[in-house]
């Protein structure tokens, strides 16, 4: 590890009410006052869930049973770096409380936006909130058709929604894509531009997807940390990209059915797992996807399933 840079590992705990802790920071030290999720400095050969295994231990008394990566996310403050090592923990044995003195509260996923926490860790707030499903818009010929499939999918449940539309100019693009906005913010869904970052800026949406090909003409994040950046993977080195870019997810694909004619074959869930085990960030699986797949692909470290067909 990288004497320059501090190496943290961090946990998200969850209980069975889908509430996450938090805990305050104390006023003297570096980002004092705030909140965060737990956890502490990784030591020189230590791995990342035996150090958040000991820090949770010393920190909260809690014993992990369950824990799953999330992310790896590195942050500069200006007079520190760290890259925090992000995991998530749905089982442990215990009852938490601030061993150290430090103030902790369960506090549900839709309430955290109330809590002040530190910059390197809004990219794991948006990620704990992000959905099992994703769903991608298909074919419509008229904007009225637009708005009633996507309406549909909302009452299905649907929380994120990519607007993919590769047949439209941008500005065709960008009036309908005006339009789903107001939709999509009447049902508090999450919208997503599926283009490039001179279309989503004209839009102002919740986050940017790039296809593998729009994403090798940046050097640097397009969009700002408060909003989505998602890219489309097919291979270890568009992950390494999409790395450098700092993404805060991606999509996998074709898992098991290609979804389109340069996609080539699909690899499969064994493949998909070794991508999960590999990534700094959630994957989503693509490619023939069903909600009946969620579970599965959770199973093997992904996020969650994304595609077109389920509702549309």
């Amino acid at each position: 590890m990288s004497n320059r840079v501090v190496h943290v590992a961090v946990g998200v705990i969850k209980n069975q009410d889908n509430e996450v802790l938090i805990s305050k920071r104390a006023d003297h030290v570096h980002q004092g006052g705030l909140w965060e999720f737990p956890g502490g400095k990784i030591e020189s050969g230590e791995k990342v869930v035996d150090a958040l295994k000991r820090e949770l231990k010393e920190e909260l008394g809690i014993t992990c049973q369950q824990v799953r990566p999330l992310s790896e996310i590195e942050f500069d403050y200006g007079d520190k770096k760290v890259c925090l090592h992000t995991q998530v923990i749905n089982e442990f044995m215990g009852t938490a409380s601030g061993c150290e003195g430090q103030l902790v509260q369960w506090v549900k996923l839709n309430s955290l936006k109330d809590y002040s926490f530190p910059e390197a860790n809004v990219a794991i707030l948006r990620q704990i909130q992000l959905p099992e499903l994703i769903q991608i818009t298909g074919q419509y010929t008229t904007i009225k058709e637009l708005l009633s499939k996507s309406e549909q999918c909302f009452r299905n449940g649907v929380s994120m929604l990519h607007f993919r539309a590769h047949h439209l100019s941008d500005t065709e693009y960008i009036s309908h894509a005006k339009v789903l906005k107001s939709l999509c913010a009447d049902y508090e869904v999450a919208m997503i531009i599926n283009r490039n970052q001179k279309v989503f800026e004209e839009i102002d949406a919740d986050g940017l997807h790039l296809t593998r090909y729009e994403s090798l003409k940046y050097v640097d994040r397009p969009v700002g940390r408060e909003k989505y950046l998602s890219v489309s993977c097919h291979s270890k080195q568009e992950i390494k990209v999409a790395r450098h870019l700092k993404a805060d997810y991606c999509f996998i694909s074709p898992v098991k059915v290609a979804i389109s004619h340069d996609a080539g074959e699909a690899i499969g869930f064994e493949a998909f797992k070794c991508f999960c085990h590999q990534s700094p960030f959630p994957l989503y699986a693509l490619g023939g996807m069903t909600t009946n797949d969620i579970k599965q692909v959770r199973s093997l470290g992904g996020a969650g399933v994304a595609g077109i067909s389920e509702y549309w």
